[in-house]
């Protein structure tokens, strides 16, 4: 799996739609995690580790431990910028490889 981020500027368009056009277009491609780590309820509702450390542990490291969406806008912020390839490797030939590249130019130029 290939990934790399879109970040456009004003006159481009959204990741959001780039990934639905190359869709349309037959490319595997998707946009970045639909749930990232720390959004799963394992984390959110602190189940993991059997409520081992990080969970029992805060009082060590002096702060209150949440997990959830908004808690790690840094990693968020870069997953909604993400565009992942799903299958760029192998058994993929070069003219897999070319039918990427003539959608990326459909459209650019169209």
């Amino acid at each position: 799996m290939l990934k790399f981020k879109w970040i456009p500027n004003k006159t481009m368009i959204s990741r959001d739609e780039l990934v639905s056009k190359l869709q349309v277009m037959g490319i595997p491609v998707t946009k970045g995690y639909g749930r990232m780590m720390h959004e799963n309820p394992l984390f959110t509702r602190k189940i993991a580790y059997k409520h081992g450390c990080p969970f029992s542990c805060q009082h060590i490291l002096n702060k209150n431990i949440v997990y959830g969406k908004g808690t790690l806008p840094i990693s968020e912020k870069i997953n909604e910028q993400f565009i992942w390839f799903k299958y760029i490797n192998p058994p993929n030939t070069i003219k897999d490889m070319d039918d990427i590249i003539k959608a990326f130019n459909i459209i650019f130029e169209g």
